[in-house]
């Protein structure tokens, strides 16, 4: 009994057991709650974290929209960048062509310049052709000098000499070609006048037997 009163404290024991069996009950119970309860919450966790991930999709579907319409807008930034751009490009197709237009003012105050340039240049060229003019006159003179030193116009005066000389050289070759000529033709006179003797040689000849 003693050892039954011993083991009373089991049967407290097996009530603590109990208790400790209720209590872990009571704590699986309230685990299983607080499982349920952290499955609740894992599953409003999840819920709120599919929400949030849906928020999330929303968010990125937002951001993505956003995106779509940063993007749109980009696109109109950048469609109207372009249309700027292409206003900036017209503006400076104009830019460039008032450029091209100042160009060709400028080209065509350049071309005046150029012109006046040539004009300058045609005076120079002009006054560079007055002093080519006076430097071939100081070079005819320069070559009436060289031409004194190298005589061309002695050797022409001398050539003009020569040919007269020349002249002179064939004049006696014509002169004696007249002469022979005139020797020819008074070599020819008489036998013309031989002819004309021998014609009224033959014409006495004839004039007898005339009658």
């Amino acid at each position: 009994s003693r050892g039954a009163a011993s083991r009373t404290p089991l049967t407290s024991l097996d009530k603590n057991l109990s208790r400790g069996a209720a209590s872990r009950t009571l704590s699986l119970t309230s685990l299983d709650k607080n499982l349920s309860r952290g499955a609740a919450s894992r599953t409003l966790s999840l819920t709120s974290l599919d929400k949030n991930l849906s928020r999330g999709a929303a968010s990125r579907t937002l951001s993505l929209t956003s995106l779509d319409k940063n993007l749109s807008r980009g696109a109109a930034s950048r469609t109207s960048s372009l249309s700027s751009l292409f206003k900036n490009l017209s503006r400076g197709a104009a830019s460039r062509t008032l450029s091209l237009t100042s160009l060709d003012k400028n080209l065509s105050r350049g071309a005046a310049s150029r012109t006046l340039s040539l004009t300058s240049l045609d005076k120079n060229l002009s006054r560079g052709a007055a002093s080519r003019t006076l430097s071939l006159t100081s070079l005819d003179k320069n070559l009436s000098r060289g031409a004194a030193s190298r005589t061309p116009t002695l050797s022409l005066t001398s050539l003009g000499k020569n040919l007269s000389r020349g002249a002179a050289s064939r004049t006696p070759s014509l002169t004696s070609l007249d002469k022979n000529l005139s020797r020819g033709a008074a070599s020819r006179t008489p036998s013309l006048t031989s002819l004309d003797k021998n014609l009224s040689r033959g014409a006495a000849s004839r004039t007898p037997s005339l009658p």
